[in-house]
């Protein structure tokens, strides 16, 4: 369809150079460049002269005008608004129960505001509140000589708990210290319980074949 389209401006050309070529008259001189397109960056100019036919003088018919296009630049940069990017992660909340905030921020980058162009609309910065389960009462009178290797020392260093408690699901530190970073604590247990148990199947398998080379052994 498209092909059928240029061959007939293609046609419509043609007919009218034949036109122009059997008629007697002459080209207008040139007249001025338009002023560019635009007002930034990069436009067009424009400028025409039209047949002046001797035998058509005085008719209404539509005169033929030939154009020249070339490209203009105004030297001076197109304005540029600024865009957002993409929100960075949720920062840590400020606290570990009672409540506290955590904020994530994005930047105008995508692109930056150029050559006057607008700044981004809306916020830089959006916070949520988060952790805003109590914290439990740090026990009166705690005995801070009961902590040992086999308990968990809250972050404030004013309490012990149990170290099986720790990440259990339920706040038992004053500041709720024992629930936190708990993915990377249950990871490394889960690999520790992995390791313990390759170990025990190897230890198995090792004693197997020592039985094994007895009785081939007794056998021979």
């Amino acid at each position: 369809m498209k092909l059928q389209y240029n061959v007939l401006q293609i046609a419509i050309v043609i007919q009218q150079v034949l036109e122009i070529l059997g008629q007697s008259g002459e080209w207008t001189q040139w007249g001025q460049w338009s002023s560019c397109s635009v007002t930034c960056g990069y436009g067009i100019q424009k400028r025409q002269k039209t047949w002046r036919s001797r035998d058509n003088v005085g008719s209404n018919d539509q005169a033929f005008v030939y154009q020249d296009i070339i490209e203009c630049t105004t030297k001076r940069a197109c304005p540029i608004d600024g865009s957002w990017g993409f929100w960075g992660p949720w920062s840590e909340c400020t606290s570990m129960c009672d409540g506290g905030i955590t904020i994530r921020k994005r930047e105008c980058s995508a692109p930056t505001p150029q050559h006057g162009g607008l700044e981004c609309e809306g916020k830089g910065e959006a916070t949520l509140t988060c952790n805003d389960w109590a914290c439990p009462d740090l026990p009166p009178d705690f005995d801070i000589t009961q902590c040992n290797e086999t308990t968990y020392m809250c972050l404030s260093r004013e309490q012990c708990i149990p170290l099986a408690n720790r990440c259990d699901n339920t706040l038992q530190c004053h500041d709720g210290s024992d629930e936190h970073d708990c993915f990377f604590y249950n990871w490394h247990n889960s690999n520790a319980a992995g390791t313990t148990c390759i170990h025990s199947l190897l230890s198995i398998v090792w004693t197997m074949l020592f039985i094994y080379n007895i009785v081939l052994r007794y056998h021979s």
